[in-house]
């Protein structure tokens, strides 16, 4: 996304001094060096993506497994057990995860399968994998791989108002984002929650707030998604009630539809809730968010990572307030930071999950015109960083000797303190255009 800063700028526009903020020519220095050089982010996402089809190709497409024997798309997994449980009449299994590790190494009789893929999410999520619960593995994740790409591609364009010439470069872009690769890659559902805020965002541009709030509603699959909007809802009640009987709405619908249908799902859902909220069980070099960057800098700290994390979520909160207080008027500035707060103050955040970020820069493309160079650093910062972070920390561990996927080890997750950098400064340009 870093070559939208700076992209379809008219040059009488920025010739005009009242449109142009005041930038020190060291900014513009800086922008006009990584400006030169967008080449080799453009290979490098081309890469990416190229080594991975080949990969897959030069691998087992039956699985699908990459060269590497690892079975990709392997997160669609676990809503395809919980989908394929619920079909054969086991729906008390869901949430049995010593009985779904066994029952998922069956689905792979030619792979060494030790990997739980544990269903997490509420129990009527599940029932949207009913159609290809039924269908052979790799056929369904190639089939919801198809449908998500095709929704990245309708969302986009829900967002944006460009020539459709530009809606090209600008899709690559937004495909090119490391987050979004690991989405597609791992089969997970994070272009599912794109697509569900960017209908929400039409829907609300269109002046339509119930209708959005029961679209925003289907986030409850995922709930953490929604706290940036409730922190918005919150600070804007008085415009954002609609929105608010929106959102009941479909949970009643979604909860007091599926409950009836399978009730013991429900009850395991429960009963694996605490475990669940807790995440801990994860490799926490994949996480981008405060509590999983403290649990790697300071890991033997652990009575500190939960009221650290809490505070950075504070202040990202009150930057919300602030960018509020200014721009509460614009729907584009005010949904773009909702995005971006909920990404960085969740304690939940992995990094598939960033992929979301596209959301916020996608919205807040009309505000570069009024400083080209200084949100040109500011998107270059935010892809290189996500593209780079994950396995950096990866790295560290790694030449310590530790196991990644371990928690005893190390390590500074570069991403969280750019972000917020990136976040601080997209707020006070905000602020003043």
């Amino acid at each position: 996304m870093s070559c939208l800063a700076a992209k379809n700028i008219s040059s009488s526009y920025l010739s005009t001094p009242s449109a142009v903020l005041k930038v020190p020519m060291k900014t513009e220095r800086i922008s006009d060096f990584f400006r030169e050089r967008m080449i080799f982010a453009k290979l490098a996402a081309i890469i990416l993506w190229v080594s991975y089809v080949i990969s897959l190709i030069l691998g087992n497409p039956s699985i699908p497994s990459n060269l590497k024997g690892e079975v990709v798309t392997a997160d669609h997994l676990a809503w395809y057990t919980a989908a394929r449980l619920i079909r054969e009449g086991q729906p008390e299994k869901v949430y049995d995860h010593e009985f779904v590790m066994g029952y998922q190494a069956k689905l792979f009789p030619s792979q060494q399968w030790t990997t739980l893929m544990a269903y997490r999410n509420p129990p009527f999520y599940a029932l949207l994998y009913w159609p290809t619960s039924s269908l052979p593995f790799v056929t369904s994740t190639l089939i919801w791989t198809f449908i998500h790409i095709g929704l990245l591609w309708f969302s986009v364009r829900w967002v944006i108002d460009e020539d459709p010439r530009s809606k090209w470069m600008t899709f690559f872009w937004v495909f090119s984002l490391y987050p979004m690769f690991c989405a597609i890659s791992y089969g997970q559902n994070t272009i599912l929650s794109f697509a569900i805020f960017a209908g929400t965002y039409r829907l609300l541009a269109n002046g339509r707030p119930f209708t959005a709030g029961m679209v925003a509603g289907l986030l409850l699959f995922k709930p953490q998604l929604l706290l940036g909007l409730v922190v918005w809802g919150v600070l804007d009640i008085r415009r954002k009630w609609l929105c608010l009987l929106g959102v009941i709405a479909t949970g009643i619908a979604l909860i007091g539809g599926s409950y009836p249908l399978m009730p013991e799902v429900w009850q395991g859902f429960l009963i694996s809730l605490k475990s669940n909220v807790a995440f801990d069980n994860f490799e926490q070099w994949k996480m981008h968010n405060p509590l999983a960057f403290w649990r790697l800098l300071m890991p033997h700290a652990t009575s500190w990572h939960w009221p650290l994390a809490g505070v950075c979520s504070l202040i990202a909160v009150g930057g919300f307030v602030q960018l509020w207080r200014k721009r509460k008027q614009d729907l584009h500035i005010m949904f773009g930071g909702a995005v971006f707060l909920t990404l960085w103050a969740s304690p939940h955040a992995m990094i598939y999950e960033w992929g979301l970020l596209a959301l916020t820069g996608l919205l807040w493309l009309p505000e570069r015109k009024r400083n080209p160079n200084a949100w040109f650093l500011l998107y270059g910062a935010a892809w290189v960083v996500t593209f780079l972070s994950s396995h950096f920390a990866e790295l560290q561990l790694t030449l310590q000797g530790i196991d990644p996927a371990s928690r005893n080890g190390f390590a500074v997750q570069l991403s969280i303190p750019v972000l917020a950098i990136v976040g601080w400064r997209a707020i006070r340009l905000l602020r003043h255009s």
